[in-house]
């Protein structure tokens, strides 16, 4: 127990500094230490801006999915397909399509809301929203174990309703929410393990079957976590080394863990068996000057402002000017104050932390920052510490919730102006509303096209699959690309100001291929009198 707590039994070395409380015990027998129960009500300055960040975190949702800022792209399309393809009897994909990384597990969560509800852009964009409200509880969960119940409420309370980047990445079907709450549930496994050890080093109390259960949930979470996204590992690597000692103390139930781990990561394993460990080969990714270090330096300059709000995605432009680097450096110094002050059950947090700019720097991807999502993993911590902080002065709580309002719909604005989070393909934006291209393929009864990949799967996914278009690039499904170039004369969709269509006629002319253009709006419908593949006339596609 010394080993993991770092202080005696009964140390308050945590109200040295009060934004960090020590968290109270429970004294039930066989009950798992949380935070007491709140005795006195919320203050009401405090219980508004909770309600306050509940309620924005929910609106700002529905806004986005109404407005064009939530338009669907076709990554997320691809996740529909996949959910689509689950339902009409095909084999569940080891990975997204096209990826060796990346489990299928929100597709199969769309497949089964598509079951019981016509499939639609909305009912898709719905599972990442519904696990983004799960890893809010989870953070909330997690946190009332190592901080406290009233700094659990706010914890979740800001990671529902910021940063702006994070409430828009909430909207997107992808491979991160999905993980990040399998993630959670590891952690939150963990926390509640090691609380029940504080409040029975002896072993008193301990359960045989409850322990062995606990140990083979543990593990099959950590199994799926790993498959659904590698990501994971930069929550779940650190938390397992700290909690080793606890683990090691339970050494009988190991081998519950390691197989069940094995059992939930054997889609991955089988794969990689056969596949010469095809998931370990990186793909050839941009530099970036300095290597690692250059990585890490973009951690500190662009990619944590981002998930702290005070950066705008994608333009990378300051919120607050000068004051948005004060708030950063704050944010750090707070951090530091925090890691010698926080009651030893929260020191976990600072070192998920601490360590996660370096396993950050490590991967390959990321270069990318011009958004913060390979920082999403970190929220949660980020949350929890914040929380912290703001639950023991309840006016300074009402404060920074709406200071964290007001940045999130800044940076909403901001975003949804730039026009820089829609798709180009390859050189226009890709429209937010595909009607009048539904009425070109209605017209003229397409069945198979070739089109920019922005626009290919997402029209197939928007049409359910009435109308298949393989992308002229990045195949990613080659059953659907064999049906269109089977087809007698495949179609070809355009966007109408994309320079991709003149070259395309021009090429067209000069393999002497007539060519019939019927417009719609923002969109081209190009049906060839013979038949032309996408490698005939390559250089159309070229950004």
């Amino acid at each position: 127990m010394h080993v993991l707590d770092g202080q005696a039994p009964g140390s308050h070395a945590g109200n040295r500094l009060k934004l960090f409380p020590a968290r109270t015990r429970l004294q039930e027998p066989g009950a798992v230490s949380t935070a007491a129960p709140e005795t006195r009500s919320l203050p009401r300055p405090e219980l508004v801006a909770l309600a306050a960040l509940v309620t924005f975190g929910l609106v700002a949702r529905i806004w986005v999915l109404v407005h064009p800022l939530g338009a669907l792209d076709s990554d997320e399309a691809v996740t529909g397909l996949i959910g689509l393809h689950l339902l009409h009897g095909h084999h569940l994909p080891t990975f997204f399509w096209g990826q060796n990384y990346g489990g299928p597990h929100e597709a199969v969560l769309a497949g089964l809301l598509f079951a019981v509800i016509r499939p639609s852009p909305l009912v898709l964009k719905a599972v990442p929203v519904l696990l983004s409200a799960a890893a809010a509880v989870l953070t909330w969960r997690i946190a009332r174990i190592v901080v406290g119940e009233r700094a659990g409420r706010w914890a979740g309370a800001i990671f529902w309703a910021a940063p702006a980047a994070f409430v828009w990445w909430s909207t997107k079907a992808s491979v991160y929410w999905g993980s990040l709450t399998l993630a959670l549930v590891v952690l939150l496994l963990l926390c509640r393990s090691a609380a029940r050890s504080r409040d029975d080093p002896g072993g008193t109390r301990s359960v045989p079957w409850r322990e062995a259960g606990e140990a083979a949930l543990l593990g099959f979470a950590t199994g799926l976590a790993f498959w659904a996204n590698p990501q994971t590992l930069y929550v779940i690597v650190p938390a397992y080394l700290w909690y080793a000692p606890r683990i090691l103390r339970r050494w009988r139930y190991l081998p519950v863990l390691g197989a069940t781990a094995l059992l939930g990561a054997a889609p991955w394993i089988r794969y990689n068996l056969i596949h010469h460990w095809v998931s370990f080969q990186f793909a050839p990714q941009p530099a970036v000057a300095g290597g690692y270090a250059g990585r890490l330096r973009q951690f500190f300059q662009i990619a944590l402002p981002m998930a702290l709000g005070v950066k705008v995605p994608y333009t990378r432009a300051w919120v607050l000017g000068g004051l948005g680097v004060a708030v950063v450096v704050a944010v750090l110094a707070l951090f530091v104050a925090g890691a010698v002050r926080l009651p030893a059950p929260a020191r976990l947090l600072v070192f998920l932390a601490a360590v996660y700019p370096f396993l950050f720097a490590y991967s390959p991807y990321s270069w990318y920052v011009d958004h913060p999502r390979y920082l999403l993993f970190l929220a949660p911590t980020a949350a929890i510490l914040l929380g912290a902080a703001l639950s023991r002065r309840p006016l300074l709580g009402a404060l920074a919730g709406g200071i964290v309002v007001a940045l999130s719909v800044f940076g909403l604005a901001v975003m949804s102006s730039s026009g820089k989070t829609a798709p180009y393909g390859p050189d226009v934006l890709v429209p937010a509303n595909l009607a009048p291209l539904d009425q070109l393929l209605a017209r003229y009864r397409v069945q198979y096209a070739f089109a920019d990949y922005w626009l290919a799967y997402r029209t197939t996914f928007e049409t359910r699959e009435k109308t298949l278009v393989s992308p002229t690039y990045v195949v990613r499904d080659p059953g659907i690309d064999a049906r269109v170039r089977a087809a007698p004369i495949p179609d070809y969709l355009f966007l109408s100001a994309s320079r991709s269509l003149p070259i395309f006629e021009t090429l067209c002319a000069s393999l002497g291929v007539p060519v019939a253009v019927h417009r719609s709006g923002p969109f081209a419908l190009v049906i060839p009198e013979k038949r032309v593949m996408p490698e005939d006339v390559y250089p159309a596609w070229q950004p």
